[in-house]
């Protein structure tokens, strides 16, 4: 088992998690959620992408950067939707990204909007940014990284 495996379902660990949700029942669900995936994924192997393999994967899916449309594969990096743990190695959770405009997404600074896939843009983030020339843009993506956006962009919501 995982080391966040045991962090989360150790009982002496729920006082630490349980604050981090607004109620109780929010994180009984997750947490039902997560042991039930734990164990889905402990008893089926599944494949898991090493980096590399993650990347070629996104270049054939996507063949440029979703936001920019630039192509210069030297430029593109793998990004994790949300960030990588050995229970979201699936490549939905996965987008291809210029490497000017990656480091933002993980921070949350901007997002892809998970029902009207256009970018949305933090206030907090520089007007000079490059993801600014973006702003509003309708991105095409797959629709099975839905799951993985939607929980990006609750994250990102809550950092506007």
């Amino acid at each position: 088992m995982d080391q966040i495996d045991k962090y989360f379902l150790c009982d002496d660990n729920y006082d630490t998690l349980v604050h981090l949700y607004e109620d109780k029942e929010d994180y009984d669900i997750d947490f039902q959620f997560f042991s039930e995936h734990i164990i889905q994924t402990k008893n089926n192997v599944k494949q898991r992408f090493n980096q590399t393999e993650f990347r070629e994967e996104l270049i054939k899916r996507y063949k440029c950067c979703v936001v920019s449309g630039f192509g210069d594969v030297d430029e593109l990096e793998a990004c994790h939707i949300v960030p990588y743990t050995s229970l979201n190695t699936h490549i939905h959770n996965g987008i291809l990204l210029n490497r000017m405009i990656h480091k933002t997404f993980d921070k949350y600074l901007w997002s892809i909007h998970p029902e009207t896939f256009c970018v949305e843009v933090s206030e907090h983030i520089h007007k000079d940014s490059s993801i600014m020339h973006f702003k509003g843009k309708t991105i095409s993506i797959d629709k099975g990284s839905i799951y993985y956006l939607k929980q990006h962009y609750s994250k990102f919501c809550l950092n506007r």
